[in-house]
């Protein structure tokens, strides 16, 4: 495996086994996957199959990574330092190594590499049960109470899932003096709906905290990941589907939010387009070549801008140049002779 391949939604360094979706090609940790998190076109009912490498390959007795190990090691020391290539590959003495790189790589009688008889079983696909994706209510951190975190988390309290002040907190003061009488029927009645009242209160209280904690506005991690994300949106995108919260669940909100996402990156993709279309550019792959000309010519337009001063005196030949320059070395020897005059006659 690659080093570079690394999880797209909590970004390690991915590590035999691991998954890659077989409709969208993405590849994903354990953890990830275990906890049905979805990234961009990829969903958790996808397809998807196993990666690892334990598995033999040329020989019964070598594994599939041994076999990466010892080319990688031949790369880098050469044919013949077999016990070096041995220290790479770790499982394996020089004899070894040098033995199995002869037989199947050199003396081979299909050329350039080996032919490699795969199993039926490898790359075997699954078709896994829809899990719930987990990413929106996910617990958040347990800042030190007074600190900067705490503050942004106005008040919550992760140990007890609750908040410090609650929506409507003093909601309670209102029915705490609350006292029914057998022979005051109609005072019962007004208590009854002062308790009515207290009970709309708490359920709208209950409808905060759960919209709070199901779409992770205390995650501070995802949201700024989710700033970074729309930045491109304008800054208030955000705030102007915060309203849309009370219509759609987590799920569908930001499958809304990601197609706003996708139409605003087509829109402009489509305008890329019609740019270079305009610009006799018919191939896909010299749009690159195009957007760096151009971006080339942008630069130097703007290191010689030049400006209206510039222009005229570049109009100007040089005699009247000499002439202008002249002219005002004149006018400021009249200036200065007609001051001398008004100080002496004052």
């Amino acid at each position: 495996m690659e080093e570079s391949i690394v999880c797209p939604i909590c970004g390690i360094f991915l590590q035999e086994p691991y998954i890659r979706c077989v409709e969208c090609h993405h590849s994903f940790c354990l953890q990830c996957f275990a906890k049905g998190r979805e990234y961009e076109n990829h969903k958790n009912n996808h397809s998807y199959t196993v990666m690892r490498n334990n598995f033999t390959l040329l020989d019964s007795d070598w594994l599939a990574y041994e076999e990466i190990k010892l080319l990688n090691a031949v790369a880098d020391h050469g044919i013949g330092n077999w016990s070096e290539i041995a220290k790479d590959v770790g499982t394996r003495n020089k004899l070894e190594c040098e033995e199995h790189y002869l037989q199947h790589y050199i003396y081979n009688p299909v050329s350039p590499l080996p032919e490699i008889q795969l199993e039926e079983t490898t790359g075997e696909i699954h078709h896994p049960t829809p899990v719930a994706c987990t990413n929106f209510s996910q617990d958040p951190p347990r800042p030190v109470v007074g600190s900067t975190m705490y503050q942004e988390m106005a008040g919550y309290m992760p140990s007890r899932g609750d908040f410090s002040y609650e929506h409507d907190d003093f909601a309670e003061l209102d029915i705490k003096e609350l006292a029914f009488e057998d022979d005051e029927p109609l005072w019962n009645d007004l208590q009854m709906a002062v308790l009515d009242i207290y009970q709309s209160r708490l359920k709208e209280r209950c409808r905060r905290k759960w919209l709070i904690k199901e779409y992770g506005l205390l995650n501070m991690k995802r949201n700024l990941e989710d700033t970074k994300r729309y930045a491109i949106l304008g800054s208030g995108f955000l705030d102007t589907m915060k309203p849309l919260m009370h219509l759609f669940t987590p799920h569908k909100l930001y499958k809304f939010m990601e197609g706003l996402l996708w139409e605003y990156k087509a829109k402009q993709r489509i305008q890329l387009l019609q740019e270079c279309r305009s610009a006799g550019i018919t191939r896909s792959h010299s749009i690159s070549t195009y957007l760096r000309l151009k971006r080339k010519q942008e630069e130097n337009k703007r290191r010689n801008r030049r400006t209206a001063l510039d222009e005229v005196l570049s109009r100007i030949k040089v005699d009247d140049l000499l002439l202008l320059l002249t002219l005002l070395l004149c006018w400021d020897l009249i200036n200065l002779q007609v001051k001398k005059e008004i100080c002496v006659q004052v």
